[in-house]
């Protein structure tokens, strides 16, 4: 049921390039923090979340 439920920044539904387009549109010069949630049923297999939190940062770095 869960899966699927949390995608890596870049691979869901939400236009994060545009929002951080809009942000800096706007003058914004802040920090930008990135949460990576996952749902574990159990003991994480290989790089469990970690593979998932790395895709979001090499979007991020394709942004900036």
């Amino acid at each position: 049921m869960a899966q699927g439920l949390y995608r890596p920044l870049g691979q869901g539904d939400v236009d994060v390039a545009g929002i951080v387009r809009l942000l800096e549109g706007s003058g914004y010069q802040g920090w930008y923090v990135m949460e990576q949630d996952t749902v574990l049923d159990g003991p994480p297999s290989g790089e469990g979340p970690l593979a998932d939190v790395r895709a979001g940062v090499e979007h991020l770095r394709r942004l900036a």
